[in-house]
């Protein structure tokens, strides 16, 4: 699912994007809609941007950041992120340069090249492929890379999402994560699943991955993870090591 933020501190204008929205996007989205530059921000973390696109006007107000400065933030944790600009006011367009962008649309033409600017991102998405895992967590939504997700593991009521430098919370069932994630993933364990791009050996009782940490495989679970993870070895032209 793609999922745009849009940062518009005009109501006519928030009103015509979102009729462009629904007019234009043929795939499954979802759209928040920003009033300024800040209070998007406030919904980012360090560590990711959790929006597919980011529509911006580029001068959002007197009391907020503009949009140079938002792009600026989208380009630093998430390059991935693609932001179309949209402005009334063409002495910004050079501004622009300034930031990693797709688009530029004046907003006297809005009907006109937002569609080709919308059109020209799912290009784009399509390109890259769906390969992140969307979350929320303490009302803050994360966007991290699936093949840096080393393995997930169910605490209480909480999943935790281990990288190789961040350990990140869900408020989710290990198997609602799993269901949006790639075939690589593979549940080994009641309470674990793993990468299985990210397998050193892998044994009757317990994985071990490339970075040494060892995670349980239950006995019923075995030969699923074993016959998933030689038909996804042998296709990527690895070894199998097995104990």
């Amino acid at each position: 699912m793609i999922r745009i933020a849009v940062c518009e501190d005009d109501y006519v204008y928030t009103e015509i994007i979102r009729s462009i929205l629904q007019s234009c996007v043929t795939v499954p989205y979802e759209v928040k809609f920003f009033s300024s530059g800040t209070e998007f921000l406030n919904t980012l973390t360090d560590h990711g941007c959790p929006y597919t696109l980011v529509i911006t006007d580029i001068d959002l107000g007197a009391q907020s950041v503009n949009g140079i400065t938002v792009a600026k933030r989208i380009n630093k944790i998430n390059g991935d992120t693609q932001i179309i600009f949209v402005s009334q006011y063409l002495e910004f367009a050079s501004d622009v340069y300034e930031t990693s962008h797709l688009y530029f649309v004046n907003k006297e033409k809005l009907l006109e090249y937002l569609p080709k600017a919308l059109t020209a991102a799912h290009e784009k998405y399509a390109l890259r492929g769906e390969h992140y895992l969307y979350f929320q967590f303490s009302y803050k939504e994360y966007q991290v890379p699936q093949n840096d997700v080393l393995y997930l593991e169910h605490i209480a009521r909480q999943t935790c999402i281990h990288t190789a430098t961040h350990v990140y919370s869900a408020n989710e069932k290990l198997q609602d994560l799993l269901n949006r994630m790639g075939s690589q993933f593979c549940s080994c364990h009641k309470s674990f699943a793993v990468n299985l791009y990210q397998v050193r050996t892998l044994h009757h009782t317990c994985i071990t991955l490339r970075n040494g940490v060892s995670v349980p495989v239950s006995r019923s679970r075995y030969p699923h993870v074993r016959d998933v993870f030689a038909r996804l070895t042998m296709h990527n032209g690895k070894e199998n090591f097995y104990g």
